[in-house]
């Protein structure tokens, strides 16, 4: 099946029960089992999902679903803090990211995305900045054989305590960047980006 969410403006959860949900994966939305979810111009603000080893604050996608952010500006996601994926929480999952703004998520690892293994994530410009990472990955955290693609845009001013001040990546991950303006990122090791083949 599918969803579209048009033209909306949310404070604390869409779908569910808003802020603070404990949904396993993803306290808003989940995909799966070959579905697709559609946001287009949605804004979307202050969400959590206190469940204690997933995360994502606002979307999950799983079995082979299909998730198009287009237009959007998620704001300030959180995943509890044994959680990864501030805003979005992916395993074998495609996630499609147009001209949208991912900002301010925080989680123990990915403030904003967790991709897991087979998860492809597209963005195609828009902005990824003020995200913290407790651990690893300020922004973006892959894993497995999980791949992470951005076309354009912004990549700035992301945090991380550990590695990945932007992006960590370990295990047979892949990331390509190209023309992304990468400022402003913070982190013990790989203020930008950190990448190890350890699993």
């Amino acid at each position: 099946g599918s969803l579209t969410i048009m033209n909306s403006k949310d404070e604390g959860g869409i779908i569910g029960t808003g802020a603070n949900s404990t949904g396993v994966v993803g306290s808003m939305l989940y995909a799966a089992y070959g579905s697709t979810l559609n946001l287009v111009n949605v804004n979307v603000t202050r969400t959590e999902n206190t469940y204690p080893n997933k995360g994502g604050g606002v979307l999950g996608g799983n079995e082979g679903a299909t998730i198009n952010i287009i237009d959007c500006v998620i704001d300030g996601a959180l995943a509890g803090y044994s959680t990864a994926g501030g805003i979005l929480h992916v395993e074998n999952a495609t996630v499609n990211i147009h001209n949208s703004v991912l900002k301010n998520g925080t989680a123990l690892s990915g403030g904003i995305i967790r991709i897991g293994n087979l998860a492809v994530v597209n963005m195609y410009s828009g902005e990824i900045s003020g995200n913290t990472g407790k651990g690893y990955g300020g922004a973006v955290q892959l894993q497995g054989n999980g791949t992470f693609n951005l076309y354009g845009g912004k990549l700035t001013g992301n945090t991380a305590e550990q590695t990945g001040g932007a992006i960590h990546a370990s295990g047979n991950a892949k990331i390509h960047l190209e023309n992304v303006q990468i400022t402003g990122n913070q982190a013990n090791q790989g203020g930008a980006v950190y990448m190890t083949t350890e699993k």
